[in-house]
């Protein structure tokens, strides 16, 4: 600022400086009526005056130029520094915008960090009722060990009772060949004895029968215990452990083409898993028996010798054949059957859906009226309103089949980014005044298709009927 302050006095005093000079040269070369190039003297001291002026201003330039840098500088690379401080100002309102939007998702994940702490805190709530069943549950496992030890004990003296009685007709009997002529009368004793030895083994058998069903009762309430136990450690392990697989969310998704064949279809459908294991370990799970983070949910059938649960190479086998020779292309989809944590394999259900045409290139999928003049902000806002309700509820009512987040749960059925958002806010508001956003497709969607940058197209018209802006 110093040296443009200086520069531009001393421009004023060379003005005045010039002015003076050349007329005084003008008059000078005017009283000496001389004469260049054929000219009158009066137009030969105009031209001495006007050649004299210019050069002191040439050599004023050429001055201030050689010896002040700043001056310099300013008439070198001035115009470049306004334009490049234009440029600077354009990104700083664009790093604005991008940090309050920023903001918004920041707050959005506090939103569900809350939702997360309330379903962690009602799961403690069923923890302690669990363990409260347990304590219970060991109660009556005390109860029917101590009635286990008191039948036990009958039966103990049961069976000395039925060994004293054994000896003593042992004792009978030897003494029967001594004494004869008490025969009969011990022939009843001992008939009598057998009798309460009958009624004894009889006795003896209910008891025995009885503690068959208290050990019954006791495996029961081991396996009980044992069931409530592993059903505790899982529980906690649902509790303490991250989720990483939420129930119902896609791990991996293929095209079944029309009339393949049986072999290609179980090949496609191999991959398919493989893909989807890879997808889960990315998530944080961890690699089972067959080799792959997911494990296709075993089902039980019925045959002719029981009770069986299919393998799952029994799950692919038959699903290829339910596919094999369709008359449409079919979309299989790797879904989690249920939550799942860290470290630990996905239960997974393989789902087929036809593919069906949903919109034709060039159609309008969704439209609606929206004010340009707002901030950019709410402007933003309103194309996002307008994706997430309008957009997402023709696409669903079309048949388009949603990716469900595995983090989030949440069904997509596409993404434009918050850039592409921001770019469309900031030429949509050049419109000023109501006007129309509406979704072309870009080419034929089918419901396997998403909806994003490459089948769908955002576009803004004026209200007039003016071309506004538009996203690719």
């Amino acid at each position: 600022m110093f040296w443009t302050f200086i520069l531009l006095v001393l421009m004023v005093a060379m003005g005045g400086f010039v002015s003076y000079y050349g007329d005084l040269q003008g008059r000078r070369w005017g009283r000496k009526r001389v004469s260049w190039f054929g000219l009158r003297p009066k137009h030969t001291a105009i031209l001495i005056t006007i050649i004299t002026g210019s050069s002191i201003s040439m050599l004023s330039i050429a001055i201030l130029f050689a010896v002040s840098a700043p001056v310099r500088e300013v008439i070198l690379h001035g115009e470049q520094a306004i334009v490049e401080n234009r440029l600077l100002v354009h990104q700083q309102r664009n790093i604005t915008t991008q940090l309050k939007l920023t903001e918004v998702q920041v707050g959005q994940a506090k939103k569900d960090l809350a939702g997360t702490q309330m379903a962690l805190s009602v799961q403690h709530h069923a923890l302690d009722k669990a363990q409260r069943q347990l304590a219970s549950t060991r109660q009556q496992l005390s109860s029917a060990q101590k009635l286990l030890m008191s039948r036990q004990a009958r039966v103990n003296e049961l069976k000395a009772l039925m060994q004293q009685q054994t000896m003593a007709i042992n004792r009978l009997k030897a003494e029967s060949g001594i004494y004869r002529s008490g025969n009969l009368r011990l022939s009843q004793d001992s008939t009598r004895y057998a009798q309460r030895v009958h009624l004894q083994q009889l006795a003896l058998h209910d008891a025995e029968l009885k503690l068959a069903e208290a050990r019954n009762q006791v495996a029961a309430y081991n396996a009980f215990v044992t069931g409530a136990s592993r059903l505790t450690r899982a529980y906690l392990a649902v509790r303490q452990g991250r989720i990483c697989v939420r129930a119902h969310s896609e791990l991996a998704r293929c095209r079944i083409l029309k009339h393949e064949k049986v072999a290609a279809i179980v090949e496609k459908l191999i991959a398919l898993l493989n893909s989807a294991g890879e997808e889960a370990l990315r998530y944080g799970a961890s690699a089972g028996a067959n080799g792959r983070a997911v494990r296709i949910l075993p089902k039980s059938v019925q045959t002719s010798t029981g009770t069986q649960s299919t393998t799952e190479m029994d799950s692919i086998d038959a699903l290829a054949e339910n596919l094999a020779g369709s008359a449409q292309d079919v979309l299989v989809t790797v879904n989690a059957f249920s939550n799942a944590v860290s470290n630990e394999q996905v239960l997974v259900d393989l789902h087929a859906h036809v593919i069906r045409p949903a919109f034709a290139a060039g159609q309008v999928i969704a439209q609606k009226v929206i004010d340009t003049n707002v901030p950019t902000r709410q402007l933003q806002q309103a194309i996002a309103d307008f994706l997430q309700t309008d957009v997402r509820s023709a696409a669903l009512k079309a048949g388009i089949v949603p990716v469900v987040d595995p983090v989030t749960g949440v069904g997509e059925i596409g993404n434009f980014g918050p850039f592409a958002l921001v770019q469309l806010a900031l030429q949509a508001g050049n419109t000023h005044g109501p006007a129309v956003i509406r979704a072309v497709a870009i080419t034929s969607i089918s419901s396997a298709d998403m909806l994003d940058r490459e089948h769908l197209r955002l576009e803004i018209v004026g209200v007039s009927g003016g071309a506004g802006a538009q996203a690719k």
